[in-house]
């Protein structure tokens, strides 16, 4: 099953600004971006969060100990962290959900039921 990304976090956002739910994960949200845009700086990946200070780190350092994401150095400035993809990021998201041990959509299928 092929996601369309695109839709996915437009549905989220739409979600969020008529209900003030989440459809999808801040862990989700971080991995469709990252497809998405590829590489973010830690300071970009914030803005597109829609988390806390706090929660993002929270959230970032869940995907690092899982292997999903991997955090290097740019290039051109050595200063700026970036945030990338595993090979295990770049999986399937039923692979992620597995290596998370937890329902990226679960807002979603709760309140489907």
């Amino acid at each position: 099953m092929v996601m369309n990304v695109d839709l996915l976090l437009q549905i989220d956002r739409s979600l969020r600004e008529y209900s003030g739910f989440d459809a999808i994960r801040p862990e989700a949200r971080l991995i469709f971006l990252l497809k998405k845009h590829g590489p973010l700086s830690v300071k970009e990946a914030m803005s597109f969060s829609q988390t806390s200070y706090r929660g993002f780190y929270t959230v970032l350092a869940r995907l690092i100990d899982a292997g999903l994401v991997l955090m290097n150095t740019d290039g051109d400035d050595r200063r700026v962290r970036k945030i990338v993809l595993s090979e295990a990021g770049m999986a399937p998201m039923g692979e992620q959900e597995r290596i998370l041990d937890v329902s990226l959509y679960q807002p979603v299928a709760a309140a489907m039921k």
